[in-house]
């Protein structure tokens, strides 16, 4: 009845119907019934449109299952009814069966048996936010005209999606992010507590609290809140994305976004108190029933680099017609520096999404900041859509410069090639007898060799490494992080623990001079998309001394650890990364140029202020 208040589409399921791993006759029985009384409470409700048996089934149904389905159908014979959701997962048309079992299903009005016409498929995303894999060119983005959870290659799509069946995508995210603990703090103190989950809310709020003032995000993050908002962030534009490409695709009948949060500490979209996770303008901007969805294939670019744009429409309002695409380019200094118009003709009917313009080329991106690419389409009768894109352009080649004597250990060789490349310094291996360093660079390397550098039988052991740190060299680890902080418990910090949170987790930037010319006081979105593709972990470490630059948080975990951080050690300072900075700086990947900028400032500003 809410959903009919709201208007809402309702997809309903009855709880407990697939029994693991065989139902018993009982349950037989008990699941018929309890269908027949769903059936017969909701069959009024305008919002319910379909009924669904079970979720994910990996077996297919049986004379059972059969039989429930015609009760369904007949209790209600105005509803879609289905057996199964997902388990539609192989992509080529020779693999589809014309008579598959998970398929089965039944239309409105129709006492037929379908084993074909009904496509459901699920995706969970592998990464907690937006790539630029997930949108290629025209023929080849994620949900529109291919199935596989990220792009492989930057080729055609060789799997179009087949037109004669229902297109349905079941459930698409379930990324997760944290609740929105003040607001829940504030409910409950109105209130009260009732029970341990309400107490885990308190108690998560109170860790991040305390970690926003004992980590100096209190001036990037005022609240809790201004924080967890934050986080959800990237993750709801992932989905308005996501969304947006299922829509310019011109062929899914369905798209349902799998984040409405039951009772965890944990969601996607709203909390269990159904509190939105993040602004609710990120993702109702790409839910516009007309708008002008401007493609950038590549939104993190290096200065220098020529974007590629392509120009789709969604168009639910049926214009249709001659028109005029007008594109203009805004600088990072709000300056136009590049404007064209085209001729277009939108066909409008049951193309909801049309593709207008393809392959863009616009300027050379110089400037390091953000770009924004604007569109707006017009008729005789004036502007009828709009729409935009951003593009953040980094330049890591032009910069302070790196003075002082460099030593690198590295087995890899890619910090010494890069720091030739960008700055044009030469390294050298570290000789645990040179009398001064600037600079200790730890790459890949044997931790428990690297330990033993310079030590000798029969003498008192000393830590050469830290020895040269005290004089005042700055050490940067870039590899095994986590054994270096184990090995500095009690000399530097205090190591309390190591979580490797994967797609769990999400990071987060204050404010800092290692930050320069990278998106500051923010959860880390589309622009440090290199460093969320993978394994998000970190170190959890006493806060005293130590100066927090990139912080992880999860979606289920209260505690908060640090994935880049300074510690100061005599003169010198130690800096611990478990960001994916190592293999990037080899890389050729646009998107790279973040982490390639994120290192040289570790290096270029860590000499400014001894605990910056």
């Amino acid at each position: 009845k809410v959903c009919d208040e709201v208007g809402h589409f309702a997809f309903e399921e009855p709880g407990g119907y697939r029994c693991l791993p065989e139902p018993d006759e009982t349950a037989k029985i008990w699941r018929r019934e309890k269908l027949k009384r769903i059936i017969i409470r909701d069959r009024s409700c305008p919002s319910l449109i379909l009924f669904n048996f079970k979720n994910e089934a990996q077996k297919p149904p049986d004379e059972d299952d059969i039989i429930n389905m015609r009760i369904v159908h007949t209790l209600d014979p105005t509803r879609i009814v289905t057996y199964n959701s997902d388990r539609n997962r192989t992509i080529s048309h020779t693999e589809r069966l014309e008579k598959d079992p998970f398929k089965l299903h039944m239309k409105p009005f129709d006492d037929t048996l379908y084993y074909h016409g009904w496509w459901d498929q699920h995706h969970w995303i592998p990464y907690v936010g937006y790539l630029d894999d997930y949108y290629e060119n025209p023929r080849f983005y994620l949900r529109g005209v291919i199935n596989q959870a990220r792009a492989i290659s930057r080729t055609d799509s060789l799997h179009r999606l087949k037109e004669d069946e229902i297109i349905f995508w079941g459930e698409e995210g379930a990324g997760g992010t944290m609740v929105s603990l003040g607001r829940i703090k504030n409910e409950l103190e109105r209130i009260g507590v009732t029970g341990w989950r309400e107490r885990e809310h308190i108690d998560y709020y109170n860790e991040y609290d305390r970690f926003l003032d004992e980590s100096g995000f209190r001036s990037s993050f005022p609240t809790v809140d201004h924080l967890t908002m934050a986080l959800g962030r990237n993750l709801h534009y992932y989905h308005g994305r996501a969304l947006e490409n299922v829509r310019m695709s011109n062929i899914a009948d369905a798209y349902i976004l799998n984040g409405w949060a039951s009772g965890g500490t944990h969601s996607d979209i709203v909390d269990a108190y159904r509190n939105p996770t993040a602004d609710p303008s990120i993702l109702s901007y790409y839910a516009q029933p007309l708008y002008l969805a401007v493609k950038i294939r590549d939104k993190v670019l290096p200065s220098g680099s020529i974007p590629v744009v392509d120009i789709f429409i969604i168009n639910e309002a049926d214009i249709k017609g001659k028109h005029t695409l007008e594109i203009e380019l805004i600088n990072p200094d709000d300056t136009s520096v590049f404007s064209k118009n085209f001729t277009v003709s939108v066909a409008g009917g049951e193309e909801f999404g049309e593709l207008l313009v393809e392959g863009i080329k616009l300027p050379v991106v110089s400037t390091p900041g953000y770009y924004k690419l604007k569109a707006i389409l017009r008729s005789r009768k004036g502007i009828e859509a709009t729409g935009c894109d951003d593009i953040f352009v980094v330049d890591y080649m032009t910069n302070p410069g790196i003075s002082g004597k460099v030593a690198v250990i590295d087995t890899s060789g890619t910090v010494t090639a890069f720091l030739k490349e960008s700055r044009d310094v030469v390294s050298g291996e570290f000789d645990p007898h040179t009398s001064k360093l600037d600079y200790i660079i730890i790459g890949e390397h044997d931790y428990n060799r690297v330990r033993n550098l310079g030590r000798q039988k029969g003498i008192r052991a000393t830590d050469l490494i830290l020895d040269k740190v005290a004089s005042g060299a700055v050490l940067i680890v870039l590899d095994q992080a986590d054994r270096w902080a184990q090995s500095l418990d009690t000399k530097a910090l205090q190591y309390i623990n190591t979580h490797h949170w994967r797609r769990n987790g999400r990071l987060f930037v204050g404010r800092s001079p290692f930050l320069n010319d990278l998106p500051q006081a923010q959860s880390m979105n589309w622009e440090y998309q290199i460093f969320y593709e993978g394994d998000i972990w970190g170190i959890g470490i006493g806060r005293l001394g130590v100066k927090t630059v990139v912080a992880v948080a999860a979606q289920h975990r209260k505690e908060i650890l640090n994935a880049l951080c300074i510690i100061p050690y005599g003169r010198g300072k130690i800096i611990l990364s478990t960001l994916k900075l190592l293999p990037e700086l080899s890389s050729v990947e646009p998107q790279s140029a973040v982490a390639k900028k994120l290192f040289l400032n570790l290096l270029e500003y860590s000499k400014e202020k001894k605990n910056q």
